[in-house]
């Protein structure tokens, strides 16, 4: 079809084929035609983006401001409506390829923003508060309880500067308390590698077991308070809905549900490694079950070379300080890494009243194996040595051992009981204080046999030389699609606890019924189902019946909002008791002048991702989050000096909408707060089915033109023309080879469906 001449198309051939002589005319050169479309831009041979971009009535790339934000170019003076990019960088390069939807431009280096071309971003401010909100009201025979507790972290960050505190407020039949823990304020210096901590906060580090502190605390940037682990899970049953409250130093730590059957606790939140913990575990009638233990450090391979010091006076939480002032402390800890499964870290205190020196090791593998230990010497008004290990250890494909011990001599006393001891002048020696502790868990999975498991717990004091043993086996095992469940747990002091249970599908969750048998010899019989509720609601019912023929029925409603972390749960028996509880947590405050919400714990480093006007859209990266009614969402965990990509669900947005891009990529100093923003674009998009007076399909190649005489599209296939945004309800003319130019009437819909691609309508040409 092509010919030597200025054109480059054989105009003859084109009409032989029933395309206008003017559509030759337009497409003399590559280029696009005029409008907005959807096409990938290559930028310097280095970037690629996917953007809608506008070209003008002779097929130019049009330089406007959505472009130029996109390139992140440096603009000295305002855009017009459709400026060329050689207007203002006469040595820009563009090529058009028209055929597969791109463009390739080229620019000096001087047409880029310095400041939006930088990976690592810094700045920003945000008013944030932290908040785990716990509310329980009890009615019964016995009298009315109502326990409200909010544990609060009000927070700011300010030109990279990270200020938090941590306070308690609670409220019961005995009156109300505020407690105030800590306050402080963090920044980081990345040009020393180094992170600065002043006020009031807990040591971080692995060997200092969060010890509470007012001073001054460096550390490097990676080195951070170690989290709870336990190597060996906490086991047991329950026989309703339970409420888990973990404890350390008297603050409550962390907060969960269990449904009603055996339970395994490995994860203990925001709890401390290295320091003793109180979990109790209430069900709904009110019977608790108690465990005592200090988780340990567990697999090191994550962690990295870095130290720790710290200067300043220990504190007491809850501003129960004694008479005398607190002891002056100095503190550090050094971490060395000589492979990527070999971990050695070596810490020191000291003050006038207590000194203290730790060692801790890990060896770990790329299977999964690992242990760990740690020795302690502690000297005070008396001294003494704790001893620690764990690990994990596969022993075959389907076989594993869990184990924990620790090992305390007669006056070992941890930091906080000596500098109290100190403050008060007081050494309690009838206390029962733990002599060993000590645990192990081993289990066995096949297909065809099912997993089993079993545990075994062993603790000793030295007042009265007490001591407590517990056994705990399981089984369980998929009958084709349901599940059976067995749990045997005993105890030095109690008999038998047996569960046993069935659990099979139904609808969008779970069907189960269960016998257990409890310590006292009471029986209880019980059904529940869990599952979906709708959309991230979660709901749990059960009903129960004991051998005394009495009756328990509660319910649940939990899940991530847009907005909160929320669980809403109810029991009554036939006793007439009743009980209700409120659940909430997550984070609220504003981020760069934006208003947020999020049911996740919002860190020191933040990211708000708006998709304008679309609420409930999924974004993925540092957290997961559902744009509000505005279409914002804060992803409240982002790693410092990481790279981040945040992605949108596209799947989650109607299917006319267009974004400039699903996924952006960022990486930020600690304490940075920022926001970035997708491009939506609605697209609208009519197709048209053209006919003649006659009714008639116009012929294919026939040109489109509007009111003006500039070039719209060809029609396609039956008569077909797509119209997009701004094309739709213009003026449409037709020119046909060899016939007179007619004028199109159509219809244009009232609304487009957004769960459809295009709306379609007959048009005729007369």
């Amino acid at each position: 079809m092509a010919r030597a001449g200025a054109t480059g198309f054989d105009v003859k051939t084109l009409e032989q084929l029933g395309y206008n002589a003017d559509i030759a005319d337009f497409f003399s050169t590559s280029r696009f035609l005029p409008g907005v479309h959807q096409v990938e831009l290559e930028v310097n041979a280095a970037q690629r983006y996917q953007e809608e971009v506008r070209f003008g009535q002779e097929g130019e790339l049009c330089l406007d401001a959505r472009l130029a934000e996109t390139l992140r170019l440096h603009l000295t003076s305002p855009l017009g409506d459709c400026e060329r990019i050689g207007s203002r960088w006469p040595q820009a390069q563009i090529r058009v390829f028209p055929g597969t939807f791109r463009v390739e431009i080229t620019l000096p280096e001087e047409a880029f923003d310095p400041e939006k071309l930088r990976s690592e971003q810094r700045g920003g401010y945000a008013v944030m508060l932290n908040y785990d909100l716990y509310g329980n009201s009890m009615k019964g025979s016995y009298g009315n309880q109502q326990t409200w507790q909010a544990m609060l972290e009000p927070g700011l960050n300010i030109s990279n500067w990270v200020v938090r505190n941590r306070s308690s407020y609670s409220k019961n039949e005995f009156g109300s308390q505020l407690d105030v823990y800590e306050t402080s304020a963090t920044r980081d210096f990345p040009q020393w590698g180094a992170l600065v901590q002043l006020g009031e906060f807990s040591a971080g580090g692995s060997l200092s077991g969060g010890l509470p502190i007012t001073g001054l605390q460096l550390s490097s940037e990676r080195f951070q308070l170690s989290r709870a682990t336990l190597a060996v899970p906490i086991q047991g049953s329950v026989s309703s809905q339970a409420m888990v409250e973990v404890k350390q130093r008297g603050q409550v730590m962390y907060r969960t549900l269990l449904p009603a059957g055996p339970f395994t606790l490995d994860n203990l939140g925001q709890a401390a490694t290295g320091v003793e913990t109180q979990v109790t575990v209430t069900d709904a009638e009110g019977y608790q079950q108690r465990f005592t233990v200090t988780p340990g450090f567990g697999d090191e391979q994550e962690r990295q070379s870095g130290y720790q010091f710290a200067l300043g006076r220990y504190r007491t939480y809850g501003g129960q300080q004694g008479t005398a002032s607190p002891p002056a402390l100095l503190m550090g800890e050094k971490r060395f890494s000589s492979s990527g499964s070999r971990q050695m870290g070596l810490g020191g205190m000291a003050s006038a009243k207590y000194q203290r020196l730790a060692w801790q090791g890990s060896l770990g593998s790329e299977q999964g194996n690992w242990l760990s230990g740690s020795a302690v010497y502690g000297r005070g008004r008396q001294q003494g040595v704790q001893l620690d290990v764990q690990g994990q250890l596969a022993l075959s494909s389907n076989v594993s051992l869990s184990l924990s011990a620790q090992y305390r001599t007669l006056g070992y006393r941890e930091a906080d009981a000596s500098f109290r001891q100190s403050a008060d002048h007081t050494d309690n020696n009838s206390d029962s204080r733990p002599h060993y502790s000590g645990g192990l868990a081993l289990s066995w999975n096949t297909p065809e046999w099912g997993a089993f498991a079993y545990g075994l717990s062993h603790e000793r004091y030295y007042h009265d030389n007490t001591q407590s043993l517990m056994h705990t086996l399981s089984y369980g095992r998929r009958l084709g699609s349901a599940t059976l469940s067995l749990n045997v747990q005993s105890s030095s002091y109690d008999r038998a606890a047996v569960y046993a249970g069935l659990s099979l599908p139904l609808g969008g969750g779970n069907i189960s019924s269960r016998l257990q048998l409890r310590k006292n010899n009471q029986m209880t019989l019980g059904s529940s189902w869990q599952g979906t509720v709708a959309g991230p609601l979660k709901g749990y019912l059960d009903i129960a019946r004991d051998s005394h023929g009495e009756y328990q029925t509660s319910g649940n409603l939990s899940g991530n909002t847009a907005y909160t972390r929320l669980s809403l749960g109810a029991s009554r028996s036939s006793q007439g008791s009743l009980s209700q509880s409120l659940v909430s947590s997550g984070s609220l405050g504003v981020a760069n002048n934006t208003w947020v919400m999020s049911p996740q714990r919002a860190g020191d480093t933040l990211v708000v991702v708006s998709v304008p006007g679309q609420s409930g859209a999924r974004v993925t990266g540092a957290g997961e989050g559902i744009t509000d009614f505005a279409g914002d969402v804060l992803l409240p965990s982002a790693t410092p000096y990481m790279p981040l990509k945040a992605q949108i669900d596209t799947l989650s947005l109607p299917l006319n909408l267009r974004l400039n891009s699903t996924a952006l990529e960022l990486e930020l100093a600690r304490g940075t707060v920022v926001k970035r923003q997708f491009r939506v674009t609605e697209v609208r998009q009519l197709l048209l089915t053209l006919r003649d007076e006659q009714g008639d399909i116009l012929p294919t190649g026939s040109s489109v033109h509007d009111e003006k005489g500039r070039l719209l599209g060809t029609l396609i296939g039956e008569g077909n023309l797509m119209l997009v945004n701004e094309d739709i309800g213009k003026v449409l003319r037709v020119r046909r080879v060899n016939k007179d130019e007619c004028l199109v009437s159509y219809e244009v819909p009232a609304e487009f469906d957004p769960l459809v691609l295009y709306e379609e309508r007959d048009a005729v040409c007369r």
